[in-house]
């Protein structure tokens, strides 16, 4: 899904997600966007978004789900489908497992570690 509608703003935290603040509350950009045209979010559920960009505001790609299903989307998407969100295939470059944040592709983690020893070398 490339047609994601993202907020020009950074990221409050690294952890990807946008927050948006109205009449001095604090909201997740999305959430916000979603309850607006569907009312709460019913209790025990959260949004999925099934586009995997976290600060994508686009109320179509976004899915009230159960705490389960939305780790078994996301832990597992790179998996189930055989491309990493880059687009690499996975028979032929691999899987690495994170201990704590699960499946990755391994050409991705390779390109990461470079990143930063290149950041590392250029601040010495």
């Amino acid at each position: 899904m490339n047609d994601c509608i993202t907020l020009k703003i950074k990221p409050k935290k690294s952890d990807g997600y946008v927050r948006i603040m109205r009449k001095g509350v604090r909201y997740y950009a999305h959430r916000y966007f979603y309850e607006q045209k569907f009312g709460k979010v019913s209790e025990g559920l959260e949004l999925h978004h099934k586009c995997e960009n976290r600060a994508c505001v686009k109320i179509e790609h976004l899915k009230p789900v159960t705490h389960k299903e939305n780790m078994s989307y996301s832990k597992n998407c790179t998996i189930k489908t055989g491309y990493c969100r880059k687009g690499h295939i996975l028979a032929e470059v691999g899987i690495y497992i994170h201990p704590t944040s699960g499946p990755t592709c391994r050409e991705c983690k390779r390109e990461s570690v470079r990143r930063y020893r290149k950041r590392e070398r250029l601040t010495k």
